[in-house]
């Protein structure tokens, strides 16, 4: 998948999961059936009570599981996760997803695995989607292809046709539900095909889906998988054996489709995450309602500064909408800024969270935008939160 440093324009329409509905090209729906008959739609059926309070919920693990190309760029990304007494959920994360990459700036998902690996990648998604998650492991194709090899049955939405060398149509993966290779499976990951990014995001779901069934049924195969994978490999395991006996979702994280050709991708559309988390992953929920808002200001010149400031309040539930550099690198101490009087708690759990800052609050000309800003001082190192 291309990385994409774009400026993205405003959303097209809202993307709930996938299913591509008759009222409109771009549009998909929560329904996910017209596409992949197995999926499990008990989720709404689950009383949001019986994973409450969220953070309490025996058992409740969640994992950001990642597929890589040759490159080592995230093409494919899915969030794994179980609770006791409550069904496995497979969410599907857009690789073109737009987002803060906390340190780094505004950027596809994707980028997160080149600029430093899973640890970013499952920093920038939970920040993204303000769930919890324990863990990342990646893997790449050719590892996953290998390992695979005997044929993971997929159930295809839409046909995957690639354009060759010689500019000819070639079907690389017929619609429907059969037995791919591994050299088909990598590829239902990573190419495009003559679609768009809606239609690449449908064909990862349905292998995801594949992927992960067959994992789940066949132990032995997925420990020889996480032997060839980077990361938090025994939670992976051991949540594919919980998972293994309890029902499967299937869904896909909401997004709005923004962009066209090459500069095609995803944004997060914040009042659907929200409804979305509250009622598919409420057991992994960072915080009760909506976040606050925080922006973190580099003021000591230190490399990563504002990177780890951000792991640390993104665990405590704030949504990281801006990391950059303050206005001069002379601070000694760390400034938290209430924005507006409503925001002082806020920014006092910051502080908290920090465990440093000094305390402000802004009643002049408070932003409209955000709800805590923290300037870094140098009594924050770099690497330490």
């Amino acid at each position: 998948m291309r990385n994409r440093r774009v400026l993205i324009v405003t959303g097209f329409v809202v993307v709930t999961a996938a299913v591509v509905l008759a009222i409109g090209p771009r549009r998909v729906a929560d329904a996910y059936s017209s596409w992949a008959s197995s999926l499990q739609e008990s989720a709404d059926e689950v009383p949001a009570a019986a994973y409450e309070p969220s953070r309490a919920v025996p058992g409740a693990e969640g994992i950001l599981f990642v597929v890589t190309d040759e490159s080592g760029a995230g093409v494919a990304f899915s969030i794994v996760t179980t609770a006791t007494g409550g069904p496995g959920v497979l969410t599907v994360v857009p690789a073109s997803l737009y987002d803060l990459l906390p340190g780094y700036g505004i950027f596809p998902l994707s980028d997160a695995m080149a600029f430093e690996g899973e640890d970013l990648a499952l920093v920038s998604a939970s920040n993204a989607l303000g769930v919890r998650l324990d863990g990342a492991v990646a893997v790449s194709t050719t590892d996953l292809s290998t390992v695979l090899d005997d044929g993971v049955v997929v159930d295809l939405p839409n046909p995957l046709v690639a354009e060759t060398e010689e500019g000819d149509l070639v079907r690389v993966a017929a619609e429907g539900e059969l037995a791919r290779s591994g050299e088909v499976l990598a590829a239902l990951f990573v190419e495009a095909g003559d679609g768009d990014q809606l239609a690449l995001l449908q064909r990862q779901a349905a292998a995801w889906e594949g992927v992960v069934r067959y994992l789940t049924a066949n132990a032995t195969v997925a420990d020889r998988l996480v032997q060839r994978a980077d990361g938090d490999t025994a939670l992976l395991v051991g949540i594919l054996a919980a998972i293994a006996s309890s029902e499967l979702e299937i869904t896909v994280v909401p997004v709005d489709a923004v962009g066209s050709g090459e500069d095609e991708g995803f944004e997060t559309a914040e009042d659907e995450v929200a409804s979305f988390v509250a009622r598919r992953l409420p057991h992994l929920a960072l915080y009760d309602g909506p976040r606050p808002r925080a922006e973190i200001l580099n003021g000591n010149g230190r490399l990563q500064t504002t990177r780890s400031a951000a792991e640390v309040l993104v665990r405590s539930g704030y949504r990281v909408v801006r990391t950059d550099n303050a206005e001069n690198f002379d601070f000694d101490t760390t400034i938290v800024i209430a924005q507006g009087r409503e925001n002082a708690d806020a920014a006092g759990r910051a502080v908290t969270a920090l465990g440093t800052g000094e305390l402000r609050l802004e009643l002049r000309a408070p932003s409209g935008i955000i709800d805590v800003s923290i300037i870094v001082g140098k009594d924050v190192p770099a690497g330490e939160g």
